[in-house]
């Protein structure tokens, strides 16, 4: 498969580039996130949103709380088991090198969720999820918490 990797800077890279892991580390630590197009196959991203699908229903009739993130916008935590812990994702060589590439060898998966936007919720910028590690001011820190987002549902 011919992925293509764009940063911020509509910078492309694919992966018969000589080394594509260290362009997109290096636009990540740039830009502060990447967009990692056909980067797996679309036919398991389809499967994976056909199992969203009675997920999200389930979720909307519970546990709706619109004041969580937004109008039309939810979270939803994903089970651990098929489809959704397909190892064709989880150990991808090159989503582990580029994860190493940012994150250091030791990284950790901590949760699989989405946030998914419906019809009407608002647009969401480019956020940090979490606070700074210190409060002392504008400290630089390497990322310590990274977001891995698969488009479940339309979000044009």
């Amino acid at each position: 498969m011919d992925a293509t990797f764009i940063s911020e800077n509509n910078e492309t890279f694919r992966n018969r580039d000589a080394d594509p892991i260290s362009g997109l580390a290096a636009a990540f630590h740039r830009d502060g996130f990447l967009l990692l197009k056909n980067f797996f196959p679309r036919e398991r991203m389809e499967e994976w949103a056909e199992a969203f699908r009675p997920l999200l229903a389930h979720h909307l009739e519970n546990y709706a709380d619109p004041s969580l993130r937004g109008p039309a916008r939810y979270y939803v935590t994903l089970p651990f088991r098929a489809p959704f812990n397909d190892p064709l994702i989880f150990n991808d060589d090159r989503l582990f090198s580029l994860l190493e590439k940012i994150a250091g060898p030791d990284f950790t998966m901590g949760q699989l969720a989405t946030d998914t936007p419906l019809k009407g919720s608002e647009f969401q910028e480019i956020h940090a999820d979490a606070p700074p590690l210190f409060s002392e001011g504008p400290v630089d820190t390497p990322a310590f918490q990274l977001a891995l987002n698969f488009p479940l549902c339309d979000v044009n």
